[in-house]
């Protein structure tokens, strides 16, 4: 392949991070087109197949089974993940889901997260640098639903200050 010859469509939302993705397409020598769209103008477009790059992240979800599910035949939002169409990676992930025994439940996600990998179904090509720091005095952190502190979706299930002085 000459990347002198060969387009790249890229698919992404408006932000600051993509261009990450962008600009080392551009630098690799594709033909870069970026089509830079708001949330339900890139889910349309994802909808199309016509784009080879789609640079997004999965927002602030700390959930395991979210992780999984989302590339799942009938999963949610499947033209946002690639419309990934596999019996054997569903039937990995719902016995998973249905495993009592957290070993079990375990070998089950590793074992469907081996097949997403060496299937190419998600690549990992960056992650936005976003740590979470807290001063001795907190106690009991518990990360909610999300780990973003500040969203009101639940961003913080516990956590308390100790007294000082």
């Amino acid at each position: 392949m000459n990347p002198a010859t060969t387009p790249c469509r890229i698919v992404s939302w408006q932000s600051a991070y993509t261009e990450i993705a962008v600009q080392a397409m551009r630098k690799l020598g594709f033909q870069v087109e970026h089509l830079a769209l708001d949330d339900i103008g890139a889910q349309r477009r994802l909808g199309q197949y016509d784009w080879d790059l789609a640079p997004f992240g999965s927002g602030p979800r700390a959930d395991i089974f979210l992780r999984f599910v989302r590339l799942m035949s009938d999963g949610p939002n499947v033209g946002l993940w690639g419309g990934t169409r596999d019996a054997e990676f569903d039937r990995l992930v719902r016995a998973a889901i249905a495993a009592v025994d957290i070993n079990e439940r375990r070998r089950l996600y590793l074992a469907a997260w081996q097949r997403a990998m060496d299937n190419y179904y998600t690549v990992v090509i960056g992650h936005a640098p976003e740590p979470i720091v807290n001063r001795r005095d907190v106690t009991g952190y518990s990360p909610g639903f999300t780990w973003g502190q500040h969203r009101v979706d639940g961003g913080l299930a516990f956590g308390a200050l100790t007294a000082s002085g």
